[in-house]
Formats: structure tokens, C-alpha cells, sequence
């Protein structure tokens, strides 16, 4: 990850990241806008910091779906000085997710050649497969599928601390869906069942 700051406090971030034992990659990009930022004396520097912000991500590497979610949240934090070298800043924020979950052509069989299990021996008149080693509805031919996209919107809230020490910035994250799964599904179809996921994260980096 990689976050750059402009002049009247806007940030822009880029990621790729690489999903262990997978062919999946995922990458994104985020721009953040913050409304009131750097008071830190006076009357004004009472005044927590207020920022919004919206972001996109990708996963690539398989030819079976594509998956996207764009977020858009809006955060308010609060630094504190620790001993003139350290800087210590907890955040709350509502985040807004969208999923655009396309299915491609799913194969059930993937490690089964269907010409092979079943002996092929050329095509019969009607164009249909011989098979030696049996009837023809006995293997795995078109047992593909094409399953239905996703369209669906998940409201989060975010509880999260960073740590920079000079040049050294490290952080953590906790997030929860405000809303249970059946409830956030705009389809009106139950296809969502179990309880509301949450997710931990910590990232360390630079900053300079």
C-alpha cells in the first residue's frame, strides 16, 4: 500500500496485495477528502477531525467471476502527542459497501477429462460422443453453470488506532456489519444466512 497527501486535504492510496496458495490478486485504489484537519490550538483544536472518503477493489486471477466493492465512508478521528516524538490517533467511522459479484462459466468437474473417463472413441452420427467404458450420461460432459451475480450493499462501522513514532507507523482495525446478512441482502431473497462477519486488521509501514 502506498498513500500519497495534496494540498487542502486530499489523499490518494493505491494497494495490490496476493491472496496465499491462490491464483487470486487484488488491487484497489482509494482517495480521502478531509473537511477539518490540523487544528490543533485554540479553540478549533478541540474539534475532532473529520474526513470522507471512497474507495474501489478488485480480485483478478480466475476466469470463473469477477467480484467488486466500492465503499464510500466518512470517518472522524483524533490525534494526540506523545512526548513531542509520537503521535497517537483513535478513529470511528460508517462505511457503505457495495458488491458487484459477476459469475462466469463454473465448471463442477474441473479435475475430471470427460473424453478420457469415458474411453472416447470418435462421434457417433448424431454428433454425440462413443464412449467405451459406458453410457454417455455417465460422465462429467456440460456439467457447467453460469450462477446468478450479485448485487448487494453492507453497512459497517469502524473502530481503529494508528501509531507513528518518527518515520515508524503502525495500526489496527476493527470492523463489524451494523446490519445481519438477510437484512442488508437488497434481493429480498434469502440467499444470505449466518451472522454479522467482522474483520480484524494491523498494517505497518513509513510515513514520510
Amino acid at each position: 500500500k502506498a498513500r500519497k497527501g495534496f494540498p487542502f486535504g486530499f489523499e490518494i492510496t493505491g494497494d495490490v496485495g496476493y491472496i496465499p496458495n491462490t491464483t487470486l490478486w487484488v488491487a484497489g485504489a482509494d482517495v480521502r477528502w478531509s473537511l477539518l484537519e490540523g487544528f490543533r490550538t485554540g479553540f478549533l483544536g478541540y474539534i475532532p477531525d473529520v474526513s470522507a472518503g471512497g474507495g474501489v477493489r478488485t480480485m483478478t486471477g480466475t476466469s470463473q467471476f469477477d467480484l467488486t466493492t466500492v465503499g464510500i465512508d466518512v470517518q472522524v478521528s483524533k490525534p494526540f502527542a506523545l512526548a513531542d516524538s509520537a503521535i497517537l490517533t483513535p478513529y470511528v467511522g460508517y462505511q457503505r459497501l457495495y458488491i458487484f459479484g459477476d459469475s462466469q462459466s463454473v465448471s463442477f468437474t474441473p479435475n475430471t477429462n470427460p473424453l478420457t473417463a469415458c474411453g472416447f472413441n470418435g462421434d457417433m452420427p448424431n454428433g454425440q460422443p462413443r464412449c467405451r467404458n459406458g453410457n454417455l450420461s455417465n460422465f462429467a460432459f456440460n456439467e457447467d453453470s453460469v450462477f446468478q451475480n450479485v448485487r448487494n450493499h453492507r453497512d459497517r462501522g469502524i473502530i481503529g488506532l494508528n501509531y507513528r513514532y518518527e518515520v515508524l507507523y503502525l495500526a489496527g482495525q476493527f470492523l463489524i456489519h451494523i446490519t445481519e446478512p438477510f437484512d442488508a441482502n437488497s434481493s429480498g431473497v434469502n440467499m444470505l444466512v449466518g451472522e454479522r462477519q467482522w474483520t480484524i486488521s494491523f498494517e505497518g509501514g513509513v510515513y514520510f
